[in-house]
């Protein structure tokens, strides 16, 4: 079968490799579609924290089942499916919990296992999801990323009253707005330098939209949301400069929430978390 090797930064081989055969537990799947995330680029550039190339990349993708092992009750061959892309211990505290995304020793399909940028790709069968009849290959690719998302409006704390500011409008940020509009929150603005995606993100509901590259989004907070402040804060770049103005504009009691993944280490004005009483959570992947 053919994959896409990530085999050093910058540069990716197309090349032959066996077809995977699937032990009992499994199912093969034939890839039909994979998204690119933004933690693909990083690696690409060989700047993200937890990728070691070389790789096979995709976690976000979709596909038909074309062989089962000899325990998979549950599917088909032809079933059309998605995937949990994660691979955990199932035995840590963690996940004996059920929050396998903080398992000890966990890893990604596609960022430290062998991932979906190939035509078959053998997963274990209970990180499968079949689709539904009316959702087409590449938006079930998009099933991952929304996950993200609704993980995040439940790290944040939303319950269904709160002003919400989204630092990036790419598609993490943009799935952001959908969870957090689907919880029912007040007033939402989203941020970002592309007015392309800031013109997305009006289509998907944001109440404002600001361009930093010559606006201010505190300014605009101050000037337009109710009670003049935001409630949470969503950084979806990884960028040194967001996550600083995150802290540092952020009211009082707020609550920031860091999904973007940053690949350098980032110094912060921790006087401003301290006495502004800030809240601070990451989000990673999703239960």
């Amino acid at each position: 079968m053919i994959t896409t090797h990530l085999i050093r930064p910058g540069e990716i081989v197309i090349e032959e490799v066996p077809k995977p055969v699937p032990d009992e537990d499994e199912v093969l799947i034939q890839v039909k579609n994979v998204g690119i995330c933004g933690s693909d680029i990083h690696a690409y550039y060989g700047k993200h924290p937890y990728i070691k190339l070389p790789i096979i990349q995709g976690h976000e993708f979709s596909g038909v089942i074309a062989e089962c092992g000899k325990n998979v009750k549950k599917f088909s061959i032809g079933d059309r499916v998605t995937v949990v892309p994660m691979v955990h211990c199932r035995s840590c505290e963690n996940c004996r919990k059920g929050d396998y995304n903080r398992c000890s020793e966990l890893q990604f399909i596609g960022c430290q296992t062998t991932g979906a940028m190939a035509e078959y790709i053998a997963v274990h069968s209970d990180k499968v999801v079949k689709l539904s009849k009316s959702i087409d290959f590449e938006t079930g690719a998009l099933i991952e990323p929304l996950a993200v998302g609704i993980h995040g409006t439940s790290i944040a704390g939303i319950n269904g009253c709160e002003n919400v500011i989204i630092l990036g409008s790419g598609t993490i940020g943009l799935m952001m707005l959908s969870a957090v509009r689907a919880a029912g929150v007040g007033t939402v603005m989203m941020v970002d330098i592309d007015e392309i995606k800031l013109s997305m993100a009006q289509e998907l509901g944001a109440d404002f939209i600001c361009n930093s590259t010559h606006d201010s989004w505190e300014t605009l907070m101050k000037s337009s949301f109710p009670r003049h402040k935001a409630d949470i804060i969503f950084e979806c770049v990884g960028a040194p400069e967001t996550i600083r103005e995150a802290v540092e504009y952020a009211p009082r009691g707020c609550r920031i929430t860091v999904i973007g993944v940053f690949g350098q280490e980032v110094s912060l004005n921790v006087g401003y978390i301290q006495d502004h009483e800030l809240e601070m959570r990451g989000v990673a992947g999703y239960t």
